[in-house]
């Protein structure tokens, strides 16, 4: 076969002095319609591939992107970055999980298994204090309300909590009695009941929680021995025994991992409360740091009016009782509304501090009751079937609850001048809050919403910023 060589003629636009953009390939001779198709084919393979090329490299940019992002998120998250928790990764989660109940149990869920990031509860060395003859890191904890059944206070302390409190705990379990759990800014509204797994689930998670001591704990459990109900159970067969153990204790300085206390409550269709806050007294009292006598819940019929003088003596009288009975004195605490009126509140600590009934402490205050006027001011929607004016609508949490709980704080601790220490709670979201409860007599404070609206990182932010508002207030002008 003969190769003929054949002229090939470029057409040029006159108008242009480039080249146009379809460039006619003019072929001159006679018959050669196949060079003209493969011409043709080969542009459209370049093209082709060019795209190709094109689309490779946005994905490989995509891809470098993406992975970026993820490890920036993974870092975030794990390093506990306190904006981009607060600002970014909280209100996406409140988007994609509307429901409060399912975002709540997410977040134990998350806690539980150690998803959140670890902080030391020992960064901050002045803020270390002793209250109920009990160690704290530093004065800022975990409200109850959050880890209800014990699941997650593990990974909350590793958080950097000093004491997280458990509950509240009724003897029976009692169903989710959820009604309206809505979030609006800074402040939680809610109508539940002690939503509780009862006493038996939860005091099988806290009875086998992490020792810290010395070598002789490591030793015994490499050697698989189940201390707390090894203990327990020579408690009450062995007088003897006990006693040896009571002195091996305090030789070998057994101390729990933090503190955790535990909040008791009584079941909504109880016909005897003061029994349900005995039976949690005998149940937690081994296992517990502190027990909290919780009478104060605006979601629980007629549990307010245990805090009437004449209820809470007897209530208080046969708590204390029963834990007169244990092998420890674990502190008692009472938590009480904000609600109270002046001559309440003298009745109340008028209790507290007699030596018959006296406690060893009280937690100010529970959650405010708030009125469908008050709900909505808040911007928390509305629940279906509670659309009348100054229908109660449950308890209010956050912000609206700090100027309320503060004066209360501040009454309570002028009327016991000193006598019991008060750990304060209600609207804590920064460290300037947090100080400001403790100059109103509070020896400790414990957070909740802010927990929820800044996520893990807030128990270090507010830890370290009382300890630079303190250095400052030091510091001399």
């Amino acid at each position: 076969m003969n190769i003929i060589s054949l002229p090939v003629h470029f057409e040029y636009s006159k108008k242009k002095k480039t080249k146009t953009s379809s460039t006619t390939i003019i072929l001159t001779s006679v018959g050669l319609h196949n060079l003209t198709y493969v011409l043709h084919c080969s542009k459209s393979q370049k093209n082709e591939k060019n795209l190709l090329s094109i689309m490779s490299r946005i994905r490989t940019s995509l891809g470098v992107l993406s992975l970026g992002f993820g490890l920036f998120t993974a870092e975030a998250l794990y390093s506990g970055n306190e904006h981009f928790y607060k600002d970014w990764f909280l209100p996406t989660a409140r988007i994609l999980v509307r429901d409060g109940e399912t975002a709540h149990n997410l977040s134990v869920y998350l806690a539980s298994h150690g998803f959140i990031p670890h902080r030391p509860r020992n960064s901050f060395p002045h803020l270390k204090c002793k209250v109920f003859g009990l160690e704290f890191d530093h004065p800022i904890g975990l409200a109850a309300g959050f880890d209800k059944n014990g699941e997650a206070f593990m990974g909350l302390l590793n958080a950097g909590f000093s004491h997280i409190e458990v509950g509240t705990v009724t003897p029976d379990p009692q169903p989710v009695l959820l009604v309206a759990f809505i979030h609006s800014p800074f402040c939680y509204h809610f109508r539940c009941g002690f939503n509780s797994d009862g006493h038996d689930a939860v005091y099988e998670r806290l009875k086998d929680r992490p020792w810290e001591g010395r070598l002789i704990v490591s030793i015994l459990i490499l050697l698989n021995l189940n201390i707390p109900s090894y203990f327990c159970h020579c408690i009450y067969h062995s007088q003897k025994v006990f006693i040896q153990l009571i002195f091996f204790s305090y030789s070998f300085g057994f101390v729990r991992r933090g503190v955790i206390g535990v909040n008791l409550g009584c079941n909504k269709t109880s016909t005897d409360p003061t029994a349900d806050y005995v039976a949690g007294v005998r149940k937690f009292g081994e296992v517990a740091d502190y027990l909290v006598i919780n009478v104060s819940s605006p979601n629980t019929p007629g549990l307010r009016s245990l805090q009437t003088r004449e209820k809470l003596r007897d209530l208080l009288s046969k708590v204390l009782s029963a834990r007169n009975q244990l092998l420890k004195k674990t502190p008692i605490l009472l938590k009480i509304s904000p609600d109270e009126n002046d001559q309440s509140l003298k009745d109340i600590v008028e209790v507290a501090l007699d030596s018959k009934t006296r406690i060893d402490g009280m937690i100010i205050s529970n959650t405010t009751l708030a009125t469908y006027e008050e709900a909505v001011a808040c911007g928390a929607a509305p629940i279906p079937g509670n659309n009348e004016q100054n229908v109660v609508c449950g308890g209010l949490s956050g912000r609206p609850l700090f100027e309320k709980s503060t004066d209360c704080l501040r009454k309570v601790s002028a009327l016991t001048k000193g006598a019991i220490p008060l750990i304060g709670v209600g609207g804590i979201s920064c460290g300037e809050d947090a100080l400001s409860k403790l100059n109103a007599g509070a020896s400790l404070v414990q957070l909740y919403t802010s927990f929820v609206y800044q996520g893990p990182p807030v128990a270090h932010k507010v830890a370290r910023e009382i300890n630079e508002l303190k250095m400052i207030s030091l510091t001399p002008d």
